[in-house]
């Protein structure tokens, strides 16, 4: 065991305080943490499948409108006439692909949810 040379009971006193001190800062911390880890959780278990979701029913929308107005845009332009309908054909892609992302991210955000309560 190792020796301590103390020659002021103060300067001990003030050293057991400051551990103290010392103490209460670092279990408040670990506290705050928590909670934000509890946060965390919370998030990937509710709060951003629910935005996701809401996001995808959405997406879907959008794409059954932009579906229409194709379909409609075609109807009603000649067959020949390839640069018809360009503009629908163009909405109908990026609502495609927001559709996709939002598939997949709703596909996703279980198994985050599974990693971050075993990295836990």
């Amino acid at each position: 065991m190792a020796k301590a040379n103390v020659q002021s009971i103060d300067a001990l006193e003030r050293f057991a305080r400051a551990i103290g001190a010392l103490s209460d800062a670092s279990g408040k911390n670990s506290d705050d943490i928590r909670d934000q880890f509890q946060r965390v959780s919370v998030w990937l278990a509710k709060e951003l499948p629910e935005y996701w979701a809401d996001q995808l029913r959405i997406a879907q929308k959008r794409w059954n409108q932009a579906r229409e107005d194709l379909l409609r845009c075609q109807a009603k332009s000649r067959a020949e006439d390839e640069t018809s309908c360009m503009f629908e054909r163009k909405a109908l892609e990026r609502a495609t692909a927001r559709r996709q992302l939002c598939e997949l991210r709703v596909r996703m955000i279980p198994q985050l949810a599974q990693q971050w309560e075993q990295f836990l």
